[in-house]
């Protein structure tokens, strides 16, 4: 999401640079730098909001992901519906199938491998779909640390196992190497590889999260803040216009800030 959450930066007068061939580099607003920031990979982004960053954006799967894993007290202060795109739909995490397969609920899959990036989440989710006690993640609590052993021992024992697998999912679907959990925007990988969506686990816009102490401190609770507002009018005049309306409903969040600083 790199190009669009700097584009949304740009647009709410932050725009970013980057120091040469580094992940490093500043945010500028009216002639001045505002703040550092750093490029990482989505999975990363909440436990350094929580430990050496004040501030993150990243999609809302990964903020949940993370928060089972490791027990984060984030705050999300807001979510726009963009992804890797902007005039995509909205970013959702969905359990994706062939489309030629016959099932149409969750509880009535076969036992077998779910492939996906967000095990916690995907877990809790097959869980609360019908599958509790029946979901094993590879190498983990004693089952096969190997994809073929977990396959072999997820359909002798009826169970579904969950494989971590970065990127490609829809493409390993259609070769039938199991069941997909991924996040779509404008269904083309499911129109390319002939998949169907069995269900939508929850939608991921980018979300705006911050540390609590951060949010607490004399300086910067109120650079947050003004981030936030920043963000949220570059979104609704700039980035999704059409979103203004429910903006008008949406109720502001409004914070307090104690005098400690982190």
């Amino acid at each position: 999401m790199e190009k669009t959450t700097t584009l949304h930066l740009a647009k709410s007068g932050r725009p970013i640079t980057f120091f040469p061939d580094q992940d490093l580099g500043t945010i500028d607003g009216e002639g001045e730098n505002i703040g550092d920031v750093i490029r990482l990979r989505s999975f990363d982004i909440p436990a350094e909001v929580s430990d050496s960053c004040d501030v993150g954006l990243v999609g809302l799967d990964w903020v949940k992901e993370r928060e089972l894993e490791l027990g984060l007290g984030l705050k999300e202060l807001d979510y726009w519906d963009y992804g890797r795109e902007l005039l995509s739909s909205a970013p959702r995490l969905e359990v994706i199938i062939k489309d030629e397969d016959p099932t149409n609920k969750i509880k009535s899959l076969r036992p077998g491998i779910v492939l996906g990036e967000q095990e916690l989440l995907i877990k809790k989710y097959l869980e609360e779909q019908g599958w509790k006690g029946k979901v094993a993640i590879m190498g983990k609590d004693g089952v096969p640390g190997t994809p073929k052993e977990l396959r072999k021992y997820c359909e002798g024992n009826g169970l579904l196992g969950i494989r971590i697998v970065h990127g490609k999912i829809g493409a390993l679907v259609r070769l039938g190497a199991g069941y997909g959990v991924m996040v779509s925007e404008t269904d083309k990988t499911l129109r390319k590889y002939e998949l169907k969506v069995l269900d939508k686990i929850m939608d991921t816009p980018v979300t705006l999260i911050a540390d609590l102490e951060a949010i607490q401190g004399i300086r910067t609770g109120p650079e947050i803040m003004r981030l936030h507002r920043g963000l949220s009018e570059a979104y609704y005049r700039h980035l999704n216009p059409e979103a203004e309306v429910r903006r008008r409903n949406t109720e502001t969040q409004i914070f307090s800030f104690a005098s400690r600083e982190r």
